[in-house]
């Protein structure tokens, strides 16, 4: 087994820090993954709030960014917008809900 490099050290803590912090946080509507999303997309512009993007910024697949964003819409917070020239075309837009909810959040967790 070879050691590990300081950086890598560095990256791991750093890593799991995150994730405790995260899990602390959790104890609200949300689970932090949904959090996270529902940011992103109260912050990005109406070209970058489809499921593909929202997947890149969470650094996971298409797949789980789907259902993360099926869970948002079952709770109200957003809305998805099809596409008028191509049906397959999905936009994910935060309702007044989901801003209300995303601004009470204290400012280090958005």
């Amino acid at each position: 087994m070879s050691e590990l490099t300081d950086t890598e050290i560095v990256r791991d803590l750093i890593d799991r820090l995150s994730r405790l912090i995260a899990a602390e946080e959790w104890n609200g509507p949300l689970n932090p993954s949904q959090f996270a999303a529902l940011s992103y997309l109260a912050r990005a512009n109406r070209f970058s709030r489809a499921p593909s993007h929202v997947a890149d910024y969470l650094a996971t697949t298409r797949g789980t960014a789907s259902q993360t964003l099926k869970a948002l819409a079952r709770k109200g917070l957003i809305a998805e917008t099809r596409s008028q020239e191509d049906k397959r075309s999905i936009r994910y837009d935060v309702t007044d809900h989901g801003i209300d909810l995303w601004k009470t959040r204290p400012v280090s967790t958005r």
